[in-house]
């Protein structure tokens, strides 16, 4: 059996915030929350987060899928997402159709950390600190997407930012040196 891997699927493989920044603009993007970028838009954002059209339409990231690929030899790779549940199986085709592997997938706003903890993987790929700091907590190391929204000094050492794939094959080298491919 191989070891569990999770990767996000928003700011990680799919760029949702460019599809949000072309619809609603690109100011104040050091905020996760995207209602606080925009008070006044807030049933706006609320309608667009919500569509199912919305998550078909998300343009790929390169160096997530790079990484997913990467990983697909090696491990069990879950997706875990707080999409909204009936985006399941659009995320699932969207997967599929980039041709992004995947063993396991987990849609819904229910409890991220929860779902993580429960799947026990080595490491997870995410872009949210609200996510990556209790997992680091609970002993789970991350590798944390590089954004504005999640700048931060003093990152817990179960932390590392990456901004590119060859970062990340480099910090998993160091800190995974026992599941380098032959």
């Amino acid at each position: 059996m191989k070891n569990a891997v999770v990767l996000d699927c928003d700011g990680t493989v799919f760029d949702f915030e460019g599809l949000f920044c072309k619809k609603f603009g690109w100011e104040r993007r050091h905020f996760v929350n995207l209602e606080m970028r925009y008070p006044n838009k807030a049933y706006e954002i609320e309608l667009f987060s919500l569509s199912s059209r919305t998550y078909e339409q998300l343009d790929i990231i390169e160096m997530g899928v790079k990484i997913a690929r990467f990983c697909d030899e090696i491990f069990d790779i879950h997706f875990v997402t707080n999409r909204p549940s009936h985006t399941t199986q659009v995320t699932g085709l969207a997967l599929k159709s980039n041709k992004i592997p995947f063993k396991y997938l987990s849609v819904g706003e229910n409890s991220k950390i929860r779902r993580i903890q429960r799947i026990s993987p080595l490491f997870i790929v995410e872009d949210l600190l609200s996510v990556v700091e209790p997992c680091a907590d609970l002993g789970i190391s991350s590798f944390l997407i590089d954004s504005p929204w999640n700048q931060k000094d003093g990152l817990h050492p179960l932390i590392h930012r990456i901004k590119t794939f060859e970062e990340f094959l480099v910090l998993y080298t160091v800190y995974f040196k026992e599941f380098i491919r032959a």
